[in-house]
């Protein structure tokens, strides 16, 4: 049996063998879109996946005791001897500096500065985005093949803003309430934090119902 060939003249119909066609082409068009939309989210999933791997893979193993480095000082250091995990095992030595302080805390406000290791045993840290308090800080994002060895948290409520590695960490006139976190788990910060504020009709309402 030969190759039969559909056209305009043997059809009966040839304008709805047209819109019939049309319709397919437009079909194949919205697979092709979704099979694209496939890939996008797959390589996005694996992205999230090698990141929390990641995360798991590097964390700190035991409290390196992060305490200020010495009255009047700029430097937070680590009280103990303490171990990562960081591509095999890495020790810090107790009375080790962690990485200086850098970036501004407005007076009032709440912020982190983080330490970290990596896997060559370089020790580096970050500020986070500050918040009215400090469930709307932004943590900053752990480096790759780091551990985070833990934070400071800073809330300065005396005069004038807190400047990392200028101002003393216990300074007795911006007055930093520095409070010193140990991590021995690994963490992914995720997400930012919400909005910090929140629309005064919707407090109103949780309220009225919620009285």
């Amino acid at each position: 049996m030969g190759t039969q060939r559909v056209t305009n003249q043997t059809v009966h119909n040839p304008q709805m063998l047209r819109k019939l066609l049309e319709a397919m082409d437009t079909e194949i068009d919205q697979v092709r879109a979704l099979i694209n939309e496939l890939r996008t989210d797959h390589g996005t999933f694996k992205a999230t996946v090698d990141s929390a791997r990641s995360r798991l893979l590097y964390c700190m193993l035991t409290a390196a005791g992060l305490a200020i480095k010495a009255g009047g000082s700029t430097l937070v250091k680590a009280g103990n001897d303490c171990y990562a995990m960081v591509d095999g095992i890495r020790k810090i030595a107790a009375d080790t500096d962690m990485a200086a302080l850098s970036g501004t805390v407005t007076n009032g406000r709440h912020n982190v500065y983080a330490f970290f290791v990596d896997n060559t045993g370089n020790l580096t840290s970050a500020m986070g985005t500050e918040g009215l308090n400090p469930r709307y800080i932004d943590f900053p994002a752990v480096p790759e093949n780091a551990a985070c060895i833990g934070f400071v948290l800073i809330n300065p409520t005396g005069t004038g803003d807190f400047v990392g590695g200028t101002t003393p960490l216990d300074d007795g006139t911006v007055i930093p309430n520095a409070v010193y976190v140990d991590l021995t788990a690994a963490i992914d910060p995720g997400a930012p934090a919400g909005p910090e504020t929140i629309a005064a009709s919707a407090v109103s309402e949780y309220v009225e119902h919620g009285s």
